[in-house]
């Protein structure tokens, strides 16, 4: 049972396109794997950790492709998009939360999946 809810959070994690659908992930595996370490489910725990990092890597991967402000149009960004900071913040993620993100995204896969394997 706990392996279908995995590859469904997975397939999730991949078909997200905006920040507060990556973040909402983001945050039900947080509170999974705190209630698994809770419960003493250490499989579980893992699991929903590894969801909770793939999903920052997503986050960072979204977030490197939002529009910044550039120079004296900051305050204007171009017709039907909203600036990456605006966007950040009506998701609640900080700029540092998404720089580490972004360094995330900018892992190699063979690293970044090393790194999860730890």
């Amino acid at each position: 049972m706990k392996l279908v809810k995995y590859e469904t959070a997975r397939k999730a994690l991949s078909a997200a396109t905006k920040v507060d659908e990556v973040k909402d992930i983001k945050d039900k595996a947080a509170a999974l794997a705190a209630y698994a370490r809770q419960a003493r489910d250490t499989d579980l725990e893992m699991w929903s950790t590894e969801i909770k990092e793939r999903a920052k890597r997503r986050l960072g991967e979204i977030s490197r492709h939002l529009e910044t402000a550039q120079g004296a149009n900051q305050h204007r960004p171009k017709a039907g998009k909203k600036l990456k900071a605006d966007t950040l913040k009506a998701a609640g993620v900080s700029k540092s939360e998404a720089h580490r993100c972004e360094k995330l995204a900018d892992m190699e896969e063979p690293v970044f999946e090393k790194r999860l394997a730890l």
